[in-house]
Order: C-alpha cells, then sequence, then structure tokens
C-alpha cells in the first residue's frame, strides 16, 4: 500500500527547488531587463522627438507671422493735437501727412427751460413753489372726483430706443408734497426692459436748478438716433394735468451753444409728443467728409444701417444693433472707403442676409473689432458676406458665435439663381439678383477673426467663382490668415468653388488655427493646391498636400 501511495513531490528529497528554480529564470530575467532598457530609452527619445517637433513648430509659426507685413513693415502715426486727433496705422499706410477739420460735432439731445424763460406755476398763488401739485394743477388742489390712489401725471419717456413710464399718484403729489426734484429723480431712474427681457436705463438725466429756475433734460449719449422724446396719451384722465406741467418746464432745445424758445407739443391720433434729437459729427480727411455713426442702439428694424449709393467715408462705430431681420450694417451700391467698427451685433430673429457685408461696387471698406453674436432663435443667411465688383474689402479681428444658414464667410464674385449651391446667396431668389455685375472681383482679406460656429452642416468659409448666361467672373486674390475657428461641424470647412476651372486662384491661406483638425471630406477643394498662391497652415496643410 505503501508503494501504492508513492511520493508526488521533492518536498522531501531534500533538493533545493527555490534555488534552481531561481537559477533557471535568470537569463530570462536578464532578457527583460535589456527590453526593459531599450523600452525606457524609446520613450526617452520620444520625448527628446516630441520636444523638437515642439520647437521646431514654434519657430515656424513664428517664421509664417514674419510674413506678413504687419510684422515686417511696422508703421507709427503721430498726431500734432494729440489732444485733439489721435490716429492709429496698419501695415499698408503710407508715408504722409494728413489734415483733419472738424466740420461738426456731434451732439446729445438736449432739452432746458429756454433763455429768458422759468419754470411757470399753474397755480399762480405760489410763483416760486416747486411743489408738483403748484407747477401742475390749478389752485395747487386735488381734482374734483379724483381719489388718492388714482394717477394724477404720466408720460412716457423714450431714447429712441426704448420706452419707459414715468407716473406719479396723487398721493405722492397732493399728500407726499413731490417735486420738481423728485420728478428729474423719477426720470433718472427709468428703465425699460430690452429684448433680453432686462431692464435697462435709457441714460437720459434730468435736473432742477432752484437758483436759474430751470429744468433740463439730456440724453447722454450723441448722435442722431439717440434722442429725448415726452409723449402724453391724450385719452388718459391724467392727460391735461400732465401736458400743463411739461409745458410749465418751458423746454427748449439746447444746440450750437443756444437755446431755442420753448418747443410745443405735436398731435397724432390719441398721443401728443415734445422731442428732441442728437447729431451727428462730421470731420474732412484731406478734404473728404466723413460722417460718424456711433453710439447708438438700434432695435428691430429690417436692416439696421443701410449705407448705400456712392456713400464714402462714413465711420460706423461703437453702436449697438438688436435683431435685424436682414443684414445689420449693409454696404451697397459704390459705397466705399467706410469704417466699420467695434459694434455690437446681438441677433435672435434674422432670416435675411449677411450681418456684416459689403457687395455691388461696395470697394475698399475696412471691418474691424465687431462683434457679432447670433442668438439660437436667429438663422441669418452670413455672419459675413463680401460679393459682386466689392474689390479690396477688409475684415478683420472680428469675434463671430452662433448659428448662420448658408455659412459663416462668403466671398463670391457674382450672383446667379440657376446655381445649385446651396451656401450661394442667390440660391432659390428665382432671377431676382442675376446679372448685376460684367466683371470679376479680387483682394478680400478675411484675417485674425475668431469664429465660434453652432451649425453643423454649413461651410465655414466659402470662396465662390461664378459665372452666369452672360459671362464668367473671376475671383482672385483673397486671403484667409490668422483666422481661429472653434467648430464641430459636419459641413465643409473650406468650400471652394469654380463655375470655370482656373478662375479661383491665387488664394493665400497661412497661419490659421482649426479645433478640432478638419477631416479630408471637409476641405471642398476641386483643383486642390492649385487654388494657392500661399500655403503655410498647420493645422489643414497637411490635408492639402496630399489632394
Amino acid at each position: 500500500m505503501a508503494g501504492a501511495r508513492g511520493i508526488y513531490g521533492l518536498s522531501g528529497s531534500g533538493i533545493d527547488v527555490e534555488s534552481l528554480v531561481k537559477g533557471g529564470m535568470m537569463s530570462e530575467q536578464k532578457k527583460y531587463d535589456r527590453l526593459y532598457k531599450k523600452e525606457v530609452e524609446t520613450e526617452w527619445r520620444k520625448e527628446a522627438f516630441a520636444d523638437v517637433y515642439s520647437a521646431v513648430n514654434t519657430f515656424r509659426s513664428s517664421m509664417s507671422d514674419m510674413r506678413l507685413s504687419s510684422r515686417t513693415k511696422p508703421m507709427t502715426a503721430t498726431s500734432s493735437l494729440s489732444d485733439v486727433v489721435t490716429a492709429t496705422a496698419n501695415a499698408n499706410a503710407g508715408v504722409m501727412s494728413h489734415t483733419v477739420e472738424v466740420t461738426q460735432v456731434a451732439s446729445n439731445a438736449y432739452l432746458m427751460t429756454a433763455s429768458g424763460q422759468k419754470v411757470a406755476r399753474t397755480n399762480t398763488a405760489a410763483p416760486v413753489s416747486v411743489a408738483l401739485k403748484d407747477v401742475a394743477f390749478a389752485g395747487g388742489t386735488m381734482p374734483a372726483g379724483m381719489a388718492s390712489g388714482d394717477t394724477a401725471l404720466s408720460f412716457k419717456l423714450s431714447n429712441g430706443t426704448g420706452t419707459a413710464e414715468v407716473k406719479f399718484t396723487a398721493e405722492e403729489i397732493f399728500t407726499k408734497n413731490l417735486t420738481l426734484n423728485d420728478l428729474a429723480t423719477r426720470i433718472n431712474n427709468a428703465r425699460f426692459i430690452d429684448s433680453d427681457g432686462k431692464k435697462t436705463a435709457l441714460n437720459i438725466t434730468a435736473s432742477y436748478d432752484a437758483v436759474s429756475d430751470a429744468f433740463s433734460i439730456v440724453n447722454t449719449k450723441s448722435g442722431s438716433d439717440n434722442k429725448v422724446s415726452l409723449s402724453v396719451d391724450t385719452g388718459a384722465g391724467s392727460a391735461a394735468d400732465t401736458t400743463a406741467l411739461l409745458n410749465n418746464l418751458k423746454l427748449g432745445q439746447v444746440s450750437g451753444g443756444s437755446i431755442s424758445a420753448p418747443l410745443s407739443f405735436s398731435a397724432a391720433g390719441t398721443t401728443s409728443t415734445l422731442e428732441a434729437a442728437g447729431t451727428n459729427a462730421s470731420v474732412k480727411i484731406d478734404g473728404r467728409t466723413y460722417t460718424d455713426l456711433q453710439d447708438n442702439k438700434l432695435q428691430g428694424q429690417i436692416r439696421c444701417m443701410s449705407i448705400q449709393h456712392q456713400s464714402h467715408y462714413n465711420v460706423i462705430t461703437g453702436n449697438e444693433l438688436t435683431d435685424s431681420l436682414s443684414s445689420s450694417i449693409h454696404l451697397a451700391y459704390g459705397s466705399s472707403f467706410n469704417t466699420v467698427s467695434y459694434n455690437r451685433i446681438r441677433n435672435n430673429r434674422a432670416r435675411g442676409e449677411g450681418l456684416l457685408q459689403a457687395y455691388v461696387g461696395a470697394s475698399k471698406n475696412d471691418f474691424y473689432m465687431n462683434e457679432v453674436e447670433v442668438g439660437s432663435e436667429g438663422l441669418p443667411k452670413y455672419m459675413i458676406y463680401c460679393a459682386v465688383v466689392a474689390n479690396e474689402n477688409s475684415f478683420w479681428g472680428n469675434r463671430l458665435s452662433g448659428p448662420a444658414g448658408r455659412a459663416y464667410i462668403a466671398v463670391e464674385s457674382a450672383f446667379n439663381s440657376k446655381l445649385r449651391r446651396k451656401s450661394h446667396r442667390g440660391y432659390g431668389l428665382r432671377g431676382a439678383d442675376d446679372h448685376f455685375t460684367d466683371r470679376g472681383m479680387y483682394g478680400v482679406r478675411i484675417v485674425g477673426n475668431e469664429i465660434r460656429a453652432t451649425s453643423m452642416n454649413v461651410p465655414v468659409y466659402v470662396l465662390a467663382q461664378v459665372g452666369d448666361d452672360r459671362g464668367q467672373y473671376p475671383l482672385l486674390m483673397c486671403e484667409l490668415s490668422g483666422n481661429q475657428v472653434q467648430w464641430t461641424g459636419r459641413g465643409p470647412l473650406l468650400e471652394l468653388s469654380e463655375s470655370q476651372a482656373g478662375l479661383l486662384r491665387q488664394i493665400k491661406l497661412v497661419g490659421n488655427e482649426f479645433a478640432p483638425v478638419p477631416r479630408r471630406d471637409q476641405l471642398v477643394l476641386p483643383r486642390g493646391g492649385k487654388h494657392f498662391s500661399e500655403m503655410v497652415d498647420r493645422a489643414i496643410i497637411p490635408q492639402i498636400e496630399g489632394i
């Protein structure tokens, strides 16, 4: 039985099994150690190559930037009267001097008790009283039938964009004895509900000067679209007393250092209105007149600002443009040498053209540092659009965000409704805008813009040479450089289109940033690299080179 059981291990043999196993593994361990050392060395090499690649990339980017004229040809500007006029120069500035003549300064809408006048009192027994009951009410007493909770005085105050109501109850007038100073305070605190549903100040200030017995109301923003408007509902029970109050202020319009005679109310339907508006500035630079359209607030227009029909040398800056149905700033029909800068565009209803656009002969305009923000309910065809003999327009440093219907930025040489390309402006227009040109287009610059795109299936950039039944119209020497795009869409990033091969060329594509890097099928390039005169573009040049 003992032999049957046997000995099935070596535990009882006296042999050092552990030493035998270790000795047998030593050669294999040495092989493993050699492989591990190679792995570590490879990782070190990889990290070193990555550092070199990063350094080379940084160097290449710097050298690419050095190609830009802004780096190689810096220009500066000085003013002989820097407290009056300042200037900045870009790389394209010439070496020359300019003369500047201010032909008209911008003014504010300003109402003030007229010269030689004082605030009148309906209660003649209290000729110097500042109480509203004496200024507006006969005998300074509450009219028969009026209760303390009733509205005693009420008018609407508008700045040209928003409107607020200013009102007083009978209790405030006859029990609390509110005064002209309280009227000024209530005007100063007036608010209206803006397009975002927020309470917004009218930027209208009022004051009462007891020494001169004069009242004043002024819009703190200049320009012809910024107003002071006082209106009364003639059907309201308080209409007669409110009108008496406002008339008794003897308000004249301040302009050019003088005050007009007291203004009268003008009636239209059931509303009676007293109104003043500011004026725009105008300057001559080297004999050319520029109109200054600045610090305006425009809302709910078809086009907020339309600069057309040979309108030159306008400065459109610092405006707040909200909810245009079509273009926010529109330049067309030969309007050239205009500057469009530092405007804020907010839109939640657009369905029409480009929010910033220049077309049909609008050349050599400069659009820069504008902020365009489209809400989820807005869908303009384009954020920037340039077309049809619109030569040498520049769009630089603009910030664009939100959705677009056909493309974010589009440049086209003509309109042709027969084209089936959905990014084209003429698509679906049934011939209404055909045959607007007999020549090509050149020199549009799209530089240093920031785009945060949310529309999934529309192109970010479109450059299109368009022809029609009358001829072909080349698109030449355009530039896309230094732009930044954040976009996770599935449509084309860059769409080039030619009605005739070879007529879209000499395009400069330099130093753009795209995140994430686009797929190959997001670059619609019918002739590949042949379109380009210069390609130095970290993110997409590997995609282009293989075409």
